[in-house]
């Protein structure tokens, strides 16, 4: 009897074992999707799609979790795949999905909302999200910057305030300070550079990050450099800051700040004339056509010797396809400064909208030879550039502008581009895979780089590291033209 009872116990214990690893080692439908949420977390779009719809085609239709619809919305949501997100949204939807995965849906719809105007207002989807929800802090971070570029100024600091009022995340708590330090730079630099330090120091979260943070974090735009040109403005001499600052909010696509910071540069101080063009060009690009040309031609008339406003009247003109003005108007300049690299990088451009590409190839070269020595990088980056823009002699003539670019101080990017470009062209791979990361180590996330990386590796035969260069240009700027010329490359090449 005591060996019958050993027995049965020795029977047992190998059938709960047998069960115990049946439920260790058997596989958990959500195991693709931690997976899949693994690549996205690491800004892995590319391969992270793939695994989101593995996940949603590997199932009948019916059965599939609505949570994998939802991973779907995100990702293409971040892609700019704006048909792909809405249709996958409303799956989630329709679904049923709830809890954090609900608030993840209204808060990337509203992100799509922003990005895809017949979608829907955007602050009207982020307004759906529950009261209480986790995300709600990055719900009020994206509606300040939102509401900040459609030119609502008090609507978004209001937001924004909103958002530091609430627990939310190191890099959106630093975020949301920079947009301020944005809003405040105009009418109070202290104020600006005092949120500027406060994103600095933000060093500890208020609690233990959900997971659903985690996956709002590709909504999140980077910060970090729009910060340190602002802080290096605001701490530049007032007769200067001013002009600075407007530049700086004209290359923000922030229309009304900038018009409003060159209105307050003194008229006769030194910036006083360059910043009255500027401003009458704000109008124009901001949709004032009419009230902007007529600004500038009434500067042009009193101040007939000012190049600058004529040359923002010839740039005018030439997008309002008025040739003959802009003609007119470079002649003037040619006049006025014939010596002037300026002068022939304007006629050179000038050229190239006319497709006569000798003559502009002509007067880029001239610029060049005008340039003083600190200037050379960048004029020799026009000649090269306009060579490969055009397919013109890049070998025997923008080969060497691009080497001039590359070697100027401090080293940019985007001469080490074109230098890669040219490279590549000129039937050197080797060559161009090293400017290529020479551009990589000066700008990492630069789409171009990366995707001029992988066709150099294709040229040399390295299949495995093209394809990685080529998914890492897609990655790079999502919503891209890079991502659509990356992901085409792969397909074409068999990758896909």
């Amino acid at each position: 009897m005591r060996f019958a009872r050993s027995l049965l116990t020795l029977f047992l214990v190998l059938v709960l074992l047998a069960f115990a690893a049946q439920l260790t080692f058997r596989t958990d439908p959500r195991d693709g999707l931690r997976a899949a949420d693994t690549l996205f977390l690491a800004s892995h779009y590319h391969n992270a799609r793939l695994a989101y719809r593995g996940l949603v085609l590997a199932d009948d239709a019916p059965s599939t979790p609505a949570i994998a619809y939802v991973r779907l919305g995100m990702v293409a949501t971040v892609r700019g795949e704006a048909n792909d997100a809405i249709a996958a949204f409303a799956t989630a939807l329709g679904r049923g999905v709830s809890g954090d995965d609900y608030d993840l849906t209204r808060l990337y719809q509203g992100a799509l909302g922003a990005k895809t105007a017949s979608y829907g207002a955007a602050p009207a989807l982020w307004a759906l999200l529950p009261i209480g929800s986790p995300l709600s802090g990055q719900r009020y971070a994206l509606e300040g910057e939102y509401l900040l570029h459609r030119g609502d100024y008090a609507a978004a600091e209001v937001a924004l305030r909103k958002a530091l009022n609430v627990d939310l995340p190191i890099a959106w708590r630093a975020a949301v300070h920079r947009w301020l330090a944005l809003l405040r730079a105009s009418s109070d630099p202290a104020m600006a550079l005092t949120e500027l330090a406060n994103a600095g120091t933000v060093a500890t979260m208020p609690h233990a990050p959900r997971r659903a943070e985690y996956l709002a974090n590709a909504l999140l735009t980077p910060t970090a450099h729009l910060a340190e040109r602002l802080s290096a403005i605001l701490q530049a001499d007032d007769d200067i800051r001013t002009q600075l600052l407007g530049q700086f909010y004209l290359d923000q696509g922030l229309y009304p700040l900038a018009e409003a910071q060159f209105a307050a540069v003194r008229p006769d101080g030194p910036q006083g004339l360059a910043a009255a063009a500027y401003s009458a060009y704000v109008r124009w690009i901001a949709g004032d056509r009419a009230g902007g040309l007529e600004r500038l031609r009434t500067l042009v008339e009193q101040h007939p010797q000012e190049p600058r406003a004529r040359a923002l009247l010839a740039l005018v003109a030439l997008g309002t396809d008025n040739t003959q003005m802009a003609q007119e108007q470079l002649q003037i300049i040619r006049q006025i400064a014939p010596n002037d690299p300026a002068t022939n990088l304007a006629w050179g451009q000038w050229y190239a909208a006319q497709r006569d590409y000798l003559a502009a190839g002509q007067e880029y070269r001239r610029a060049l030879d005008h340039a003083p020595p600190d200037e050379r990088g960048v004029y020799a980056l026009y000649l090269a550039r306009f060579h490969l823009d055009s397919s013109i002699e890049v070998c025997a003539l923008g080969l060497p502008a691009a080497q001039v670019a590359a070697q100027s101080v401090p080293p940019r990017a985007d001469a080490w581009l074109a230098l890669t470009q040219a490279r590549l062209v000129c039937g050197d791979p080797q060559a161009a895979r090293n400017a290529a990361e020479r551009a990589l180590e000066l700008d990492p996330q630069q789409p171009q780089a990366h995707f001029l990386l992988g066709k150099t590796l294709m040229a040399l035969g390295d299949r495995d590291a093209a394809r990685q260069a080529l998914i890492a240009s897609a990655d790079a700027q999502p919503a891209s033209q890079w991502r659509t010329r990356a992901e085409t490359e792969l397909e074409w090449l068999g990758f896909n």
